[in-house]
């Protein structure tokens, strides 16, 4: 697999064994450990990690470690290098072992992240940004070439049709889902956006805005329709944006904008999808949804957000997702001290600490 310009930070192993990327537990002491430890910023001891060994290595017993064997045959493309010979699962790989172990909510929002640019992480923010890991193409690519038979396969491909490229953050994650899954998985239905889309402006546009582009989380150009999600990071600039909605509309957009709670809202997301689909020229329901569709769709809004937990110290928690990064990861502890600075920031210019969850 040729890595595409955007992914060629990856180093893609250029071996299809999986003998040669096992590991032996002693191994791992003696290499992977030193350079896990130097890429995440922390004694790797301290991590869960799940090694692909080699035969006989499970009758040892390390702390910290858990086993894995793959007898299946796999594709060129399934490894990358992170020096010193040590190889790590690729992202494709990774989303097609994932599936075995995950739901089909839980694959699709893994992948959304995976192709998007953000990790969910367990810090006060709840995600750190970095570049995308892999894209719709790459996945879909790998997954053809897998051979039949391979657990997770089926599952991993179902998951696919559902994900989309350029997510920026757990909550425009949620949306997307929200609106564009079919209706057995509690969704709307609606076709797929583009996410963080580019809109060219118009000359008259141009002079209205000061600017010759506005970026919008989610467009439906058939529709001339974006929709832009306020998560936490998001501090209005009356000015700036009064101005750019104004290009925008003048240009024949409608521009909608979703607060986290209207995005846990079911029946105020239900409302933007009914006017989305009037947009589009598609059929909208006048009827009241059926008691099962309602269930459905809040069975998804309590598993893309589920209750706050409440700490006997009086802390509140929001659960994050299994592979969320652990908080004393080094691009955690940058990204937090990052977000409280802001936070302090506007907590000085409002006199008030901004509210919600991304």
């Amino acid at each position: 697999m040729t890595p595409e310009p955007e992914f060629a930070w990856l180093k893609y192993a250029r071996t299809d064994s999986l003998d040669d990327a096992s590991i032996s537990l002693t191994d791992a002491e003696r290499t992977l450990y030193p350079a896990l430890s130097y890429i995440c910023g922390c004694d790797a001891h301290e991590l869960q990690i799940d090694l692909l060994v080699s035969p006989g290595s499970e009758r040892y017993r390390v702390s910290g470690v858990v086993p894995h064997q793959w007898k299946v045959a796999l594709p060129r493309g399934s490894f990358i290098w992170i020096g010193d010979g040590v190889r790590v699962a690729s992202p494709e790989f990774c989303f097609l072992q994932m599936a075995s172990h995950l739901s089909l909510r839980e694959l699709v929002a893994l992948g959304y992240s995976m192709c998007g640019t953000y990790q969910p992480a367990d810090i006060g923010k709840g995600f750190v940004h970095r570049r995308p890991l892999t894209s719709t193409n790459r996945l879909r690519r790998y997954l053809d070439i897998v051979a039949p038979g391979t657990p997770g396969l089926e599952k991993a491909r179902r998951a696919l049709t559902h994900i989309m490229d350029g997510s920026n953050s757990p909550l425009e994650t949620c949306a997307a889902m929200e609106l564009t899954l079919p209706g057995m998985m509690g969704g709307l239905q609606l076709p797929h956006p583009s996410l963080n889309a580019r809109i060219e402006l118009s000359a008259d546009a141009r002079r209205l805005t000061g600017q010759a582009s506005c970026v919008v989380d989610a467009l439906w150009p058939k529709a001339h329709f974006a929709l832009e999600i306020l998560g936490a990071e998001y501090h209005k600039d009356t000015g700036r944006d009064t101005r750019r909605l104004l290009g925008l509309e003048h240009d024949g957009f409608v521009v909608r904008e979703l607060t986290a709670e209207q995005v846990r809202d079911v029946n105020h997301i239900a409302e933007v999808a009914r006017q989305v689909r009037q947009g589009l020229g598609m059929r909208t329901d006048s009827h009241p949804s059926s008691t099962r569709v309602q269930e459905r769709r809040t069975e998804l809004r309590n598993s893309l957000f589920p209750p706050p937990k409440h700490l006997p110290s009086g802390e509140v928690t929001f659960p994050k997702p299994e592979w969320a990064l652990p908080a004393n990861f080094s691009a955690c502890i940058a990204e937090e001290e990052e977000y409280q600075r802001m936070l302090r920031g506007n907590a000085r210019r409002s006199g008030k600490w901004p509210t919600g969850q991304c």
